[in-house]
């Protein structure tokens, strides 16, 4: 079983979970109604149920996803598990970021998943016009109210509007998810790092592996000698062994299920933690996919 990260107000998470964002939604992003391949759909529902099987329990899904297709992949996958013993977060679109149209967004996300409540709810981006941080935190305390919702968080915020969001929300703002991995360096350069740390906030990686990029990884596979490791597993416990930092991976495919799973077990030196830290080539100070807000 994957070990769970918790934070001095209570809330708790699994250090390792299972994204669910496909490659193949970005066709979704310009026609909301172009196909979903099915294959996909088969890959995705035998991963789920081999991650489950191998003791994972985080499942991170989005409206975004599919416009809904993701969610209601998971929810077929939930429908044939005890609900209590999963981690369920999803993600607020842009055009949900108030009391009213939240509320409603997430009635529908439960629906696709077939469960009566989120462990966490995120907005996925900032809030932009018409919407404000002030109707978004209104929205994230309103799901809290209603019962629909566990706990509440964000993605991509840079620590300014992580800390007036944390202001304006009743209910307490408990995870950050952001792009973050041995090359993607923005949330250390920016002191979003240590902001979460002094301020009881999960930073969650989302891309920890670069699409598969530092597997391939010549500097991280000398470390993994040393362990009788992989790059991907070192790349993995680089982050799970920061404080309070907890990172989401996708596959479908088993046996890197089973190699990222390894990671929970593995444990680096400090050595090895400053080198990686420190000397990882390459490394970038901003995304260059989702830069923080």
């Amino acid at each position: 079983m994957v070990q769970a990260l918790t934070t001095k107000s209570g809330f708790s998470i699994p250090a390792l979970g299972m994204g669910l964002w496909r490659k193949s939604y970005k066709n979704n992003l310009l026609d909301p109604a172009a196909k979903v391949d099915a294959q996909e759909d088969i890959r995705e529902r035998a991963g789920l149920e081999h991650a489950y099987e191998s003791g994972m329990r985080l499942f991170d899904t989005a409206v975004m996803y599919g416009w809904g297709h993701s969610e209601r992949v998971l929810g077929e996958f939930l429908s044939d598990i005890d609900r209590t013993t999963a981690f369920v977060t999803t993600k607020i679109w842009d055009d949900a970021m108030d009391e009213s149209t939240m509320v409603a967004s997430v009635d529908k996300s439960l629906e696709n998943l077939g469960t009566d409540y989120l462990d966490l709810l995120l907005l996925h981006r900032a809030p932009s016009e018409p919407f404000s941080m002030e109707t978004a935190a209104s929205g994230l305390d309103a799901c809290v109210s209603a019962g629909l919702v566990k706990n509440i968080g964000v993605c991509n915020f840079g620590s300014e509007k992580l800390e007036q969001i944390s202001k304006l929300t009743e209910h307490q703002i408990v995870l950050n998810q952001v792009h973050y991995n041995v090359k993607v360096r923005e949330a250390q350069a920016s002191g979003l790092l240590d902001y979460c740390s002094a301020n009881d906030v999960i930073l969650q990686a989302w891309r920890p592996l670069a699409y598969g990029v530092v597997s391939e990884s010549d500097f991280l596979a000398d470390i993994a000698a040393r362990y009788e490791a992989t790059a991907s597993q070192v790349a993995l416990a680089w982050l799970i062994q920061q404080h309070q930092v907890a990172t989401v991976f996708k596959s479908d495919n088993p046996d890197h299920i089973d190699e990222n799973l390894g990671a929970v077990s593995l444990e680096l030196s400090s050595e090895d933690m400053a080198l990686i830290s420190n000397e990882f080539p390459g490394q970038q100070a901003v995304s260059d996919t989702v830069p923080l807000a």
